[in-house]
């Protein structure tokens, strides 16, 4: 059989009246008896219930000396044996809390079920559509870079073909130049055989000039008596 927190924290509460008796402890816990019903927060749709709950307990403060018991004339120094804490001070200062928790767990959740759900509900919608925008444009840069890297590798083998065509042509530039030395060089020879040719027609022609000239003085002699 189970007990849930408001069962135990009213025990201590009634131990706390018999053993104190202090009219400040009754007086909270007939106020706490005579508050209003608890309201309830849908935890489904709000799960930032902690942050809050951490700002109140940073907001509690310090109780004061009456929240203790030390004003009642009543008290007496009884120990309890758990702690050993005096039960004129912790009485008092378990059931000072609880109140004050009341009134603020109220507050909290007036302020929650006071907020918005569409908008907040509109606002995870973007937040999620944002979200998954990035891992979009994570994907499209991926993509991009891979896209990149190829595109690098190619360039680099078109550098790489680049100067292999650059070594090729220069080899091919050497080749042009020792064959248009070599077309050079036959070219010269054979302006000097044209010349040399020359030269023998020019003999040729000569010669036979000369053997005319002879034939026909022959001719002229052998026609005298």
């Amino acid at each position: 059989m189970g007990f849930s927190l408001f069962d135990l924290l009213a025990g201590v509460f009634w131990m706390g009246i018999v053993y104190a008796g202090t009219p400040f402890v009754c007086s909270y816990v007939f106020r706490m008896m005579a508050s209003k019903a608890r309201k309830r927060v849908n935890a489904r749709k709000w799960s930032f219930q902690l942050p809050i709950l951490k700002y109140w307990r940073s907001q509690e403060g310090t109780p004061t000396n009456r929240e203790l018991g030390e004003g009642s004339s009543v008290a007496a120094s009884r120990i309890l044996p758990g702690n050993g804490e005096p039960i004129h001070r912790t009485i008092p200062l378990l059931a000072a809390r609880l109140v004050r928790h009341e009134d603020r767990l109220d507050a909290i959740a007036s302020l929650v079920n006071n907020i918005p759900n569409e908008q907040v509900e509109i606002m995870s919608c973007e937040i999620e559509q944002l979200v998954m925008g990035h891992l979009e444009m994570g994907t499209m840069i991926e993509q991009l870079r891979a896209q990149f890297g190829e595109a690098m590798e190619f360039i680099g083998l078109l550098c790489t073909a680049s100067t292999t065509t650059r070594t090729i042509m220069s080899d091919i530039d050497q080749v042009l130049d020792t064959t248009r030395a070599q077309v050079m060089s036959l070219r010269r020879a054979q302006q000097e055989a044209q010349a040399r040719e020359r030269d023998r027609d020019q003999t040729i022609e000569t010669m036979a000039t000369t053997i005319q000239e002879l034939q026909r003085r022959l001719d002229d002699n052998q026609g005298k008596p």
